[in-house]
Parts: structure tokens; C-alpha cells; sequence
């Protein structure tokens, strides 16, 4: 159970974070009249000076705090602003600005002092809630293998996705890992690490061993793990100190685990002596996750943020080519605020409606290759597809395809009809209308739905490659 101290100290880092976001005049104005209240059974209440600024932070900032809260203390949160004015003044506590100041500089640490709250690891960002599909089972298996500091036959991995899969959690979770099996852990990203480096480079000439702390620092560990090394790219002093710290860990037999948008011999800016190094370890990727996984997700994610939606309401979303699990959370908080407008009543039709905007662009797709995948999918043949065969199999896929090539395609129902074998609108109509209320309690027709569609959009990509 969390404590309100902890939960404290997450609002008093949530406001740093947000001191770094906004501008003066807002910080001033949205968060810094705020203070913590009081924390009991996943509620934070803020004590708010007035009206206006409840107003305003709840409209601007409360979805983001909900979010970063939850993350931070692991749990569900939801944030309560509650005017200012019954309360006695306490005293002020300390701006997050002077916290951060307060705070010892990397560069003036004592080695040997890395602890779970120096590398802030997140405690939300595990294995236990990690969602393990066929996009990600490879890595997952590659870095539980490095924690295993003895067994592990590389030197390095280096990880790499597109934006929102997964990198970061999957890099805190190392670190719980390892730091489970009493390895010391030193977490940072590429831009601590330059921050860090500039730092005890301008302490030099005050403190004569301020490098000497900071390589102590990066390198008397048994695990080093940096984010998003790509923003490494043109700055030629920390990467010849990487160099040099990956040199020295793979000398004492220590591992390393890095993070990148793109592998690195497509990471422009990067020293080839670098790329020769990450190349000579483990190099593995994070796909874009399907619709079963991306299912399992959502699910996942209901639990977190502690929302009732039902299965039957998100298999929709899982239909959607959303590559980018940061956007399926996107729709959860979406849904999950209409919902509530709502006083809790969400039908399947209102969930279609409202994710068909907010589904990504996706390539145009052709009538024809349309029929021919839901074709392949049924086991038929486009010629029964479109033709007079009326036996159960074939009369599903005909539905399905009156119901993809209208809804998704966008094609009138005379067009559809025109497709399907010179069939009028009103049938087209009627077994459009068949398919959404089986859609409603059928949930293996809406796994046909999602394959279909993964399949199609599969199909899609291959040709472009072509």
C-alpha cells in the first residue's frame, strides 16, 4: 500500500517534471500555488488557491498528472483539487525548482552509493507488467539473460523500436531484475549521462577529482543502462566517454544495455568505433505489436487505470492498426472520460464511432484486395464470395465483406452491392446491420474482424516494399 509520504515525494517529482515542461508564468499560475493535501485508497487531493486555478489545472494538467502518478507509485491514481480556503496555512514547502537544487549533483556523488532511488527506476515498469507478445518474446528472453551476469554470452544489448513500444519500460524492468539479484544498477539516459559529463568536466579546475567520481560513477557497476541513445548523435566528447566506459565494463566482465530508435548502423552521428562495439553484442528489436497482443494490452492497461471497460468494448480498439501503445492508452483515457460523462453507459456502436477519428491513417486498400483477403481468411473463393453460394461459411464472409468494404473502405452501399456480385442496397443494408449486432455478442466474429484487417493491412505493406 502506498503511504501518503510516498506519495508526497511523487507529487513534489511530478511538479519538477513540470517546472521543466511549462513556461514560468504557467508553472507560476498551474502548479505552484498547489499543495499536497492528503493521499488515501489511490486519491491525491491538491489544495487549489482558487477557483480559477482549479479550474484551469484540472482542464490542462489533471489527465497528465493521473497518468505520471500512476506510474510513478504504481498503482491508479486519481487527483482531487480541493479549494484552499478551510485549511490553515502551513508552511510552504520547497519549490521543486529548489528540490532539484537541493539535490547532490551526479557529478559530486560518492561512488558505491546506487541505490533504486539514485536510478529511479520506475516501480510500475516490471516484467510482471509487461505484456509479452510475438513482437516482443525475442528481447524479452535476451534481457532476461543479461541480468544472469554469469551465463549471459553477450556483453551488451542493444535494444531498438519505434517511439511508444515498450523500450523504457522494458529497461527499468532489467534493472528491477537485476537489481533483485543484488547487481548494482546504474540507470540513465543519453542526456543525464552528457549532462553528468559536462558537469564534472566544469568542476575540474574547483574540484580536481570530479571526472574521477563521475567514471566511478558509470563504471564500478555490474550493469549500465542508457535510454534513448540516439540524442548521443554529433557530440563527440560524450561519445568518446562512452566509448571508454563501455571499454572499461567489458574488460571487467560487466554488462551493458542500451536503447535507440534505430539500430546502430542507421544511427547517423554515431562514431563507428561505437557501432562497432553495440554490433559486437546482442542486437534485437521490438515490433509493432498485432491485434491479439495489443488486446492483451488494453486489458492490461484497463487494470492499471482502474476502468470498466469491458472485453466486448475493446476488441474494437485492438482492430485498429494502433502501432504505438502510448496511442491505445490515448484512447483508453478517451473512452474511459466519455464513459464517465456519461454516468457509465458505453455501447460498442458509440466506441466504433468515436476510435474510426482517431484511428491512424492507414494506406489505401483496393475493393479487390479486400475481397481476396477475407477470401484466403474463410478458406473460399472470391468467385463464391461474390457469387450465389449460400452455405454458412461462405454467407460469414459475405457479411464480413459487406460490412469491411462499408465501414472501413468507405464505399455506398450501391458500390458495395456493385462488388458483391450485383446485389441491391437493401440487402447490402440488411447484412451490414446483422453483422454489428452479432458483432455486439459474438466476440470469435470480432477476432475474424481483427485478423482480417491485420492481414489486409500486412498485405498493404508487403506491396510497398515491392
Amino acid at each position: 500500500m502506498v503511504s501518503s509520504n510516498n506519495a508526497q515525494q511523487a507529487w513534489q517529482r511530478a511538479q519538477a517534471a513540470l517546472a521543466l515542461q511549462l513556461t514560468a508564468s504557467e508553472y507560476d499560475t498551474l502548479v505552484g500555488p498547489c499543495r499536497f493535501f492528503s493521499y488515501e485508497d489511490g486519491e491525491l487531493k491538491l489544495l487549489v488557491p482558487n477557483s480559477v486555478a482549479r479550474d484551469l489545472l484540472g482542464n490542462r494538467l489533471r489527465p497528465w498528472l493521473k497518468e505520471h502518478l500512476a506510474q510513478l507509485l504504481g498503482e491508479y491514481v486519481d487527483v482531487h483539487l480541493i479549494l484552499d480556503t478551510a485549511v490553515p496555512d502551513a508552511a510552504v514547502p520547497a519549490t521543486p525548482l529548489e528540490l532539484l537544487a537541493a539535490q547532490p549533483h551526479p557529478a559530486e556523488e560518492q561512488a558505491g552509493s546506487l541505490s533504486a532511488g539514485d536510478n529511479r527506476l520506475n516501480p510500475a515498469y516490471t516484467f510482471d507488467s509487461l505484456v509479452i507478445g510475438p513482437h516482443n518474446s525475442l528481447v524479452c528472453a535476451a534481457a532476461k539473460q543479461i541480468v544472469n551476469l554469469e551465463a549471459s554470452h553477450f556483453a551488451s544489448l542493444f535494444i531498438y523500436a519505434n517511439t511508444g513500444l515498450g523500450k523504457t519500460h522494458l529497461l527499468h524492468a532489467i534493472g528491477h531484475l537485476a537489481q533483485a539479484l543484488q547487481a548494482r544498477v546504474c540507470l540513465c539516459s543519453s542526456e543525464q549521462f552528457t549532462n553528468d559529463l559536462v558537469a564534472s568536466l566544469r568542476h575540474r579546475k574547483g574540484s580536481a577529482d570530479a571526472m574521477e567520481r563521475f567514471r566511478r560513477r558509470y563504471r564500478e557497476v555490474d550493469l549500465l543502462l542508457i535510454d534513448d541513445l540516439q540524442f548521443l548523435a554529433n557530440k563527440a566528447k560524450t561519445q568518446e566517454e562512452l566509448f571508454h566506459t563501455f571499454a572499461a565494463l567489458y574488460a571487467a566482465g560487466k554488462k551493458v544495455v542500451l536503447t535507440s530508435d534505430a539500430p546502430p548502423s542507421q544511427l547517423h552521428g554515431l562514431e563507428q568505433r561505437l557501432q562497432s562495439r553495440f554490433e559486437g553484442g546482442l542486437v534485437v528489436d521490438i515490433e509493432a505489436p498485432d491485434s491479439e497482443t495489443r488486446l492483451a494490452i488494453l486489458e492490461a492497461k484497463t487494470r492499471l487505470f482502474g476502468y470498466d471497460l469491458t472485453l466486448d468494448l475493446l476488441q474494437p480498439i485492438a482492430c485498429q492498426t494502433y502501432v504505438n501503445v502510448r496511442e491505445l492508452e490515448g484512447v483508453l483515457h478517451r473512452l474511459n472520460l466519455i464513459q464517465r460523462q456519461q454516468n457509465g453507459d458505453l455501447s460498442l456502436p458509440q466506441v466504433e464511432q468515436h476510435i474510426e477519428s482517431l484511428a491512424p491513417e492507414q494506406e489505401p486498400v483496393e475493393p479487390e484486395l479486400m475481397l481476396k483477403v477475407i477470401s484466403d481468411n474463410y478458406g473460399i473463393r472470391v468467385e463464391d464470395l461474390v457469387g450465389t453460394a449460400r452455405n454458412r461459411n461462405t454467407s460469414r464472409a459475405r457479411q464480413t465483406a459487406m460490412y469491411l468494404l462499408h465501414r472501413d473502405l468507405k464505399l455506398t452501399l450501391k458500390a458495395t452491392g456493385r462488388l458483391l456480385g450485383g446485389r441491391d442496397h437493401k440487402t447490402i443494408s440488411h447484412g451490414i446491420r446483422q453483422m454489428q449486432q452479432r458483432l455486439a455478442g459474438e466476440p470469435q466474429l470480432v477476432r475474424d474482424i481483427m485478423e482480417v484487417r491485420s492481414r489486409l493491412q500486412s498485405t498493404v505493406a508487403t506491396q510497398d516494399w515491392t
